[in-house]
């Protein structure tokens, strides 16, 4: 399909769709999205990614009061209290039976995930590896002394262990190049693939890029909008597959749903050990 025809029939159907919703106080009112793009060059360009220094010192706020606050976490340089869980990951956990657990957590911020759940899975971790941008880590390492959390900036860093869990907690549509980083990842052949709060189109299309902004802020961010079916493709192309899969209760998009879903590394003859 001719790509400006496209964005015109995209443009017409997002019109009436915020319509219907704007008569029936359905619209999320906290995320607008908008302007579409076929990659991130452009909307790199005029929007601010989460390497922005003003994203870095709203994160080291954040960090500077955690220690002072107790049962608090913090999610995209927020302190929140530790008031809910996260029971697909709880799951998996409690599935895979071990008391010595390697997690990778690619993009996971100050330790989100692995502290909102602390005190009900530090008995089965060994080990969980964020992997991160050099200002999250120095901040993390500066402030969040967990001795199962190793902060690293390179997978080279991650030592050359079994990989129990490789988590995505919201990270894939913000990457400019999602799916080289899935493959380089998934060639360590992790056990379970979970992949959290990540868009999915609502319609067959191609992957799309739009300009994310929260309503009340001047920050703004290029998002990915995945096709589900070539997402999960591409998992199954490594050996794995599609086990569990549910909707997202974080967020809602008119023409996208944010989905979890979980893969269990399920080829023949696997080097990954049961």
């Amino acid at each position: 399909m001719n790509f400006s025809l496209f964005k015109i029939q995209y443009k017409l159907f997002l019109f009436r769709f915020k319509l219907v919703l704007k008569a029936f106080g359905f619209w999320n009112g906290h995320l607008r999205f908008k302007k579409l793009y076929l990659d991130f060059s452009i909307p790199l360009s005029k929007n601010k990614g989460y390497g922005e220094q003003l994203i870095v010192d709203k994160l080291n706020r954040a960090a500077e009061k955690y220690n002072l606050v107790e049962n608090s976490f913090i999610r995209d340089g927020i302190l929140l209290p530790i008031s809910d869980y996260d029971f697909n990951l709880l799951g998996i956990i409690y599935l895979l039976k071990k008391t010595t657990l390697n997690v990778l957590d690619f993009g996971g911020n100050l330790a989100t995930s692995y502290i909102q759940h602390k005190e009900l899975i530090r008995n089965s971790v060994s080990k969980w590896w964020i992997l991160e941008q050099k200002e999250v880590v120095g901040i993390g390492k500066k402030y969040l002394k967990e001795n199962k959390i190793e902060f690293c900036i390179d997978l080279n860093q991650v030592p050359s262990v079994e990989l129990d869990i490789l988590l995505f907690g919201s990270v894939l549509p913000y990457l400019e190049s999602p799916y080289v980083i899935l493959e380089a990842l998934l060639l360590k052949h992790p056990k379970i693939v979970y992949v959290d709060r990540t868009y999915f189109l609502n319609f067959e299309c191609s992957d799309f890029v739009m300009s994310q902004k929260m309503l009340g802020s001047s920050e703004s961010y290029p998002v990915w909008l995945f096709n589900q079916k070539k997402f999960v493709d591409f998992l199954n192309k490594f050996g794995y597959k599609l086990i569990s899969e549910s909707i997202s209760k974080f967020e809602f998009v008119p023409i996208a749903t944010s989905r979890s879903l979980i893969f269990i590394y399920d080829r023949p003859n696997s080097p990954v050990k049961n």
